[in-house]
């Protein structure tokens, strides 16, 4: 709705026992009034007779938060868990509530007075954070994190995204120290794989394709560089060159079963990412029982245009943020969807009846009107027990093996069309991990471009 609140703060109170009773009561007050979305510019006839509640009190392990319509709402709601709580004895860890709001005066003492003051006489430990999203102090954007994902204009989440990648704690960083750090390759090439790079996976879900996008290219040409760093490769400008460079890294990013070691492009998986977290965010109960967002995104009136996109998220010297409006904000998400749907149905379309393809059935979805009509079929589920050794088949990672055969498939073309029959696959069966044991165990280990061609040719 209208903002939020989150914070730790809440965790006492909602694990120690009494974690059901304490949402409950706060969910009660949440549906006392419709979410904005179906307010009077939506046609009625689009609840189904559902309503969506206004405000909702979630909570995830330790963190919390409260989404409501109005700030008169989210007051009643916490105060509501936070009375529970203490009348049995429970009180909220010490720490910061932040309560965030792309509404100004949502952001003020005035509709919070109720809360503060209880705060001050029963939980002076707690400190409320008031953060204006959108706003900037001195320059510097405000926004606030929720699960990790930066939450707020675009140049907040830049921010946020540019210290997780270059700061003394970001990947930069532990890509350096994996570089330097005197470990046998093969090793620092896992770590990597497990260990530094799945930090950036996780952004390929939760932010927007147009806040990855930039990150995602920084990543995948760090990616490379460590590749070919690891392995001595001697990538030039010569063209024939470039061609078996693209091919080694095309090869590295497929998994170990298929002859690579898994070192995913970060570009390539933030194409389909945000398609298989909508599909599982729709799925889940939350949206089906609740919030009953797809029904609103299957219509016409809750989604924006190309044009109101590119306004709202226009930045000026007047308007030095994005200037989404509030009772409009959620139908954003449409456009969003529509803008990752075509980019990606255009990327891999020539695929599309692609028999070769081990994987099978295409994806991916051609338009959002197919996506949201089928989203909650089969298609876009869980498959319990399909993986290796029955392992459970979520639906990235099937889209993501789907995308790994037609690269491996990209890459026999390539090989097949060079004069002197090279090969840089070696994929399945006894091929498997090939790639990896060509990777030298240590600095005075390199092979010789032309070496390695005679090793590889047929």
């Amino acid at each position: 709705g209208d903002g939020m609140i989150q914070g730790d703060t809440l965790a006492a109170p909602l694990y120690e026992g009494c974690n059901t009773e304490s949402r409950e009561a706060a969910n009660e007050i949440g549906r006392e009034e419709p979410h904005y979305s179906e307010h009077a510019i939506v046609p009625a006839a689009l609840t189904d007779g559902k309503s969506t509640p206004g405000g909702v009190l979630l909570d995830y392990i330790d963190d919390n938060f409260a989404s409501a319509r109005h700030a008169r709402m989210a007051c009643r709601m916490i105060l509501a868990a936070l009375r529970l709580g203490r009348d049995k004895g429970m009180h909220p860890a010490p720490g910061k509530m932040f309560i965030a709001s792309y509404d100004k005066e949502s952001t003020t003492n005035g509709p919070w007075e109720e809360l503060l003051t209880y705060l001050a006489e029963h939980e002076p430990g707690v400190t409320p954070i008031f953060v204006h999203l959108g706003s900037s102090t001195d320059g510097v954007p405000a926004g606030m994190t929720l699960l990790g994902k930066p939450m707020g204009p675009k140049a907040y989440v830049n921010d946020y995204m540019e210290a997780k990648m270059g700061s003394k704690t970001g990947v930069r960083h532990s890509l350096d120290a994996l570089r330097d750090t005197p470990i046998r390759r093969q090793s620092a090439l896992l770590l990597f794989r497990y260990c530094v790079s799945e930090r950036v996976t996780y952004f390929s879900r939760t932010l927007m394709k147009r806040e990855y996008a930039e990150h995602a290219e920084q990543m995948e040409k760090w990616t490379k560089e460590f590749l070919f760093t690891m392995t001595n490769w001697t990538d030039n400008d010569d063209p024939d060159m470039a061609k078996f460079s693209a091919m080694a890294r095309q090869t590295a990013e497929l998994s170990t079963s298929r002859g690579g070691i898994g070192l995913r492009n970060a570009k390539v998986t933030g194409a389909f990412a945000p398609i298989a977290a909508m599909a599982d965010i729709l799925n889940s109960r939350f949206q089906v029982d609740i919030f009953h967002m797809r029904r609103r995104l299957q219509k016409a009136e809750y989604r924006c245009t190309g044009a109101e996109w590119r306004s709202a998220a226009a930045s000026t010297n007047d308007t030095p943020h994005e200037t989404l409006l509030t009772d409009h904000r959620a139908r954003y998400i449409g456009h969003h969807l529509e803008e990752a749907i075509q980019e990606l149905h255009d990327q891999y379309k020539p695929h599309i009846n692609n028999a070769d393809v081990e994987q099978g059935i295409y994806p991916f979805p051609t338009s959002v009107d197919e996506f949201l009509k089928e989203v909650l079929t089969e298609k876009y589920q869980l498959h319990k027990g399909s993986g290796v050794h029955g392992s459970d088949l979520h639906v990235q990672r099937r889209m993501s093996q789907w995308v790994q055969d037609v690269l491996k498939k990209e890459n026999h073309k390539t090989a097949l069309s060079q004069q002197d029959k090279t090969r840089l696959l070696s994929q399945g069966g006894t091929g498997g991990m090939a790639f990896i044991n060509m990777i030298p165990g240590c600095k005075a280990d390199k092979w010789d471009d032309s070496q390695l061609r005679e090793i590889l040719r047929e």
